[in-house]
């Protein structure tokens, strides 16, 4: 891949996360920012699927919460609408495998390892105040394209190229190990030589704490 060409991408992709770290949407709207009261309204809850459950006993064992306070949950959660981090509202997507317009993309690391996926979900326990975030990544080039993969000796440029429009399982994600947002510039089929259609993802990578959260 020529390197103009490779730059012009990464370029656009770095356009599209500057917008949304500014605060405008691509509509020209200002989004949401500052700090938000919580909903007066009922909390909402719903129910961690029997796998991600399991994970997120673990991940509270993990990180020294209270696991023995959950068992007896069943999974049974509260629902979350925002979470401030990296001086972003990061949202759950509403839908899946379109792009969201909020900041639902993110990066997190699994054991040092990067990851790229979409939010699914925002969630806290009725025990404690901990957001957790479930998360399914998005799919990697399988082992017939990964060869075709512009991005791979170009480290420096923090870009990944995946599956669009395809998730694995589902993750629940700690505050703790998000490392920031990622901007998406999508690819047609036959772009780079794959035949289905990929996503160019940049890494807008943070280092800053946890700062609030809206419940639902």
């Amino acid at each position: 891949m020529h390197k103009t060409l490779m730059n012009t991408w990464n370029q656009k992709a770095h356009y599209y996360g500057l917008v949304n770290q500014s605060g405008i949407n691509m509509m020209g709207l200002a989004s949401a920012s500052g700090q938000m009261e919580k909903s007066s309204t009922k909390l909402k809850v719903t129910k961690l699927e029997q796998h991600a459950f399991k994970q997120w006993l673990m991940q509270l064992a993990k990180f020294g919460l209270d696991r023995e306070g959950e068992e007896g949950s069943e999974g049974v959660v509260t629902k979350v609408k925002t979470l401030k981090m990296f001086n972003r509202q990061y949202k759950a997507a509403k839908d899946l495998y379109v792009e969201p317009p909020g900041n639902s993309n993110i990066e997190f690391s699994r054991f040092g390892q990067r990851v790229f996926g979409r939010i699914t979900l925002l969630f806290k326990s009725n025990s404690d105040e901990t957001i957790w975030l479930l998360v399914r990544p998005f799919e990697t080039l399988r082992s017939w394209d990964a060869p075709k993969n512009p991005y791979k000796d170009l480290k420096q440029l923090n870009t990944q190229l995946l599956y669009a429009n395809k998730l694995e399982k589902a993750e629940v994600v700690h505050q703790s190990m998000v490392v920031g947002h990622i901007a998406i510039l999508e690819n047609v089929e036959g772009t780079f030589g794959i035949s289905r259609k990929t996503i160019s993802a940049v890494s807008l990578g943070n280092v800053v704490s946890v700062t609030y959260d809206h419940f639902e």
